[in-house]
């Protein structure tokens, strides 16, 4: 984890997005696992937030629709994945 925060943008994003991808094999094995959605969100997020590296754009969409999902997932969780939509958006 320290080779991540002293490597470049690109570096990160592309520890990110290996880690991305590996969930989403996840997910399409287990398709209502909430912790699986919920953690692909987050971390899509964080590849957004780094509009110097590729991809950025459909990483903030793939973050928005994400929460949506868990909304439908987890209801009594709502209020918390509709403020990280908001704060994605």
């Amino acid at each position: 984890m320290v080779e991540l925060v002293e490597s470049s943008a690109e570096g990160a994003s592309g520890f990110l997005k290996s880690q991305v991808q590996w969930l989403y094999e996840l997910l399409e094995m287990e398709s209502e696992v909430k912790w699986v959605v919920v953690t692909l969100a987050d971390l899509q997020f964080r590849l957004s937030v780094n509009t110097d590296v590729s991809g950025w754009e459909e990483a903030k969409k793939n973050s928005v629709e994400l929460y949506g999902r868990a909304i439908a997932l987890d209801s009594d969780h709502r209020h918390y994945y509709e403020d990280m939509k908001k704060k994605h958006v």
